[in-house]
């Protein structure tokens, strides 16, 4: 059985490329485009794995990743007097022009809070529904794909080094992995997303990351980081 996850909040391309030149401190105008390119690539792998319905966006910008990155390896013909523009350009250009409505889209969310209580005359009082808080606290949900992304990792490494094969999994299922997750989220009232697949396969990796999407989607846990780029918390809300 296919388990779609569809998450309408999801951040596009081009904050996962910022994500990217934040996290390593790169200089936006000297893209090192071979290596986003590959960084880019695994997240788009990861994303078809998890069968998430935003892959389409982030094709189109790998599709221009590689024409950039197949550009600037091709060689220079010696007879150009001109020099040819940077294949990078339209790319920052419209890194930079992300950038600026995100910085503008969170000063207003930031103003949003801030205001949030004050009440005016013939403002009615708000209601639950509008005091709700932003569903994924400070971890971007970028943030959630690179903590299943170091798992991962950490997983097939200790495979590889292991002796033992396993020839069956134990079946698993997204709900079961959800009220697994709710209990130890109850159990300990926070605990790392690496404390929670400690030990655990691959596919049960993934069946407890698809599960802690859609109990993060209906506000049944919440997530956040100790510091940028830290490992993920899942907390009882």
């Amino acid at each position: 059985m296919i388990y779609r996850i569809r998450l309408t909040n999801f951040e596009g391309p081009l904050d996962l490329l910022l994500y990217f030149i934040k996290r390593d401190k790169l200089n936006i105008y000297d893209i090192p485009i071979a290596r986003i390119t590959h960084e880019f690539l695994e997240y788009v792998r990861l994303m078809k794995m998890l069968n998430l319905e935003v892959v389409g966006d982030f094709l189109v910008t790998a599709s221009m990743l590689l024409q950039i990155k197949a550009r600037m390896l091709l060689p220079k013909p010696e007879s150009e007097e001109t020099e040819e523009e940077d294949p990078r350009t339209e790319l920052v250009h419209r890194l930079l022009e992300y950038k600026r409505y995100k910085e503008a889209a969170e000063a207003l969310a930031e103003r949003h809070q801030q205001y949030r209580y004050y009440l005016y005359r013939s403002i009615p009082d708000p209601t639950p529904a509008q005091m709700v808080e932003p569903v994924y606290k400070n971890a971007s949900l970028l943030d959630l794909l690179t903590a299943l992304k170091r798992v991962l990792e950490k997983a097939e490494n200790a495979a590889s080094e292991s002796n033992v094969h396993t020839v069956e999994l134990p079946p698993v299922s997204v709900e079961a992995q959800a009220e697994f997750l709710l209990n130890e989220v109850k159990r300990h009232g926070e605990i790392t997303f690496q404390q929670l697949v400690e030990g655990m396969e691959r596919l049960v990796i993934i069946a407890t990351f698809l599960a802690l999407l859609e109990l993060i989607k209906h506000q049944m846990v919440g997530v956040r980081q100790a510091a940028v780029f830290d490992d993920i918390i899942v907390y009882e809300p």
